[in-house]
């Protein structure tokens, strides 16, 4: 029981630990960063978007609700162009634990951050 017991603690101490290990809060406020320019526009932004999707470095984008991919292209950017902020997913899962966010202001990328 003890030897359960300390399998259960060791597996669940090393997931904690490779959680914080591989953990990424980055975010910068000029320069670029994933791709995305700081001051740069949503139409500029999307068709990074656009491309890295093509590339399949990313996976999805999501503003209110993630895109499906029965909406047709110029109803998506009516979607990201009526948002100041997107969430976009870098992994295969769109993962909420692991997106780069991208903030807007005056039509004009003003921040990128990385989470995961």
């Amino acid at each position: 029981m003890a030897i359960i017991f300390l399998a259960l603690v060791l597996i669940v101490g090393s997931y904690v630990f490779y959680l914080w290990a591989t953990y990424i809060d980055q975010s910068v406020t000029e320069g670029t960063f994933y791709g995305y320019t700081i001051g740069q526009s949503k139409l500029e932004a999307f068709e990074t978007v656009k491309n890295q999707y093509q590339n399949k470095e990313i996976t999805g984008i999501h503003v209110s609700e993630p895109f499906q991919t029965i909406i047709p292209e110029e109803q998506k950017w009516i979607l990201l162009e009526a948002n100041d902020y997107w969430k976009v997913f870098p992994t295969k899962e769109q993962s909420f634990f692991d997106s780069i966010n991208i903030t807007f202001e005056n039509d004009k990328i003003i921040e990128v951050q990385r989470r995961r």
